[in-house]
């Protein structure tokens, strides 16, 4: 009995869905009516006797309203969007007509908002009229379109210079404010080529630092060339490494611990002459 009363009121809800969806399209919201009354214990029980074939028609018809009210869904939404493009049309052309028939006002409404430097302002009321084709209109546009992205682009460019001092030197951040200066001001050389000094820079530090390993901080060629001239090379034990930079070299001195002609452990270091390729030019143990 329980049973029936959920089949029942599982029936109403999807009677109250196939009703919504007649809204969107009558022939699949009607199609959807008769699959909810079809799908009512009473009904049910009426028309298939076999409890299996009645389960199996079930099935099939649920599916086939969901499939429908999907149909449905799609077919309201081109519908909602092809009526939302001609309420645009419509209204496009009426502001069309609006413009023919006072232009003479509404181009010194531009004019006078353009002495003003309200380009923002001039280029939505442009816009709003831009489906007459006088050629007027659209050249007056064309001017506050253009002054517009200037008037946008100054107010970036003093934007991004203010903020030039708060960026580190020669970091990443630096470069891209420079390559978009460049980009928005193309006639100062300026912008490009701090970006191209920056880059150079940032490209020579990370092949620097692509030769020591992230997690010890050792150099890959000068800890195996150490390894290669110790008494144990499986007793390597890597402490510490710090480098200095001297313009087409580094000097990278290495501390380590390892065992030694007695077997004993102890800390050693080691300085080597490492050139920007990685290559070990020289290595002496202290």
């Amino acid at each position: 009995m329980f049973k029936k009363v959920l089949w029942y009121l599982f029936a109403a809800f999807l009677l109250l869905m196939a009703i919504g969806a007649a809204t969107m399209s009558l022939p699949i919201g009607a199609a959807l009516i008769v699959i909810a009354l079809l799908l009512t214990p009473f009904i049910r029980e009426k028309l298939f006797k076999s409890a299996a074939y009645s389960n199996g028609v079930t099935w099939t018809l649920i599916i086939a309203f969901v499939g429908g009210t999907t149909i449905a869904g799609d077919i309201s939404s081109k519908a909602k969007e092809a009526d939302a493009l001609a309420r645009k049309e419509q209204s496009r052309k009426a502001n069309a007509v609006f413009f023919e028939a006072n232009k003479p006002e509404v181009m010194a409404k531009l004019k006078g908002l353009v002495s003003e430097k309200k380009f923002g302002e001039a280029k939505g009321i442009a816009e709003k009229y831009s489906g007459s084709a006088d050629e007027d209109l659209h050249a007056l546009q064309a001017e506050i379109l253009k002054k517009h992205q200037r008037q946008k682009n100054e107010a970036e460019i003093y934007k991004l210079t203010g903020q030039l001092a708060s960026h580190p030197a020669n970091s990443e951040a630096l470069m891209n404010n420079y390559i978009r200066l460049a980009e928005l001001d193309p006639g100062n050389s300026k912008w490009q080529s701090e970006a191209d000094r920056i880059g150079k820079k940032l490209n020579r530090q990370k092949v620097i630092e692509e030769q020591f390993s992230p997690w010890d901080g050792s150099h890959y060629t000068v800890s195996r060339l150490i390894q290669k001239n110790m008494n144990d090379p499986d007793s390597y034990d890597h402490v510490k490494t710090v480098y200095y930079d001297k313009g087409d070299h580094l000097i990278v001195n290495t501390t380590f611990r390892g065992k030694n002609a007695f077997n004993a452990t102890i800390v050693n270091a080691a300085t080597a002459t490492v050139d920007l390729d990685g290559n070990v030019l020289a290595l002496n143990f202290d």
